[in-house]
């Protein structure tokens, strides 16, 4: 069982030690997208605001 345990411990280090996915790309579009969405509600509000 020693041996066992060993071999789960190696196991987790392997996993922690992995680095994980580059997400430059994805940062990138959510922050274009969270852009776009507040520039259109910025757009909409100044229509409604010249057209009271």
């Amino acid at each position: 069982m020693g041996v066992l345990e060993e071999k789960k411990k190696t196991v987790r280090k392997v996993v922690t030690t992995k680095e994980g996915p580059n997400l430059k790309g994805t940062m990138i579009a959510v922050m274009l997208l969270g852009g776009f969405i507040v520039l259109s509600w910025f757009s909409v509000y100044w229509l409604y605001m010249i057209r009271l």
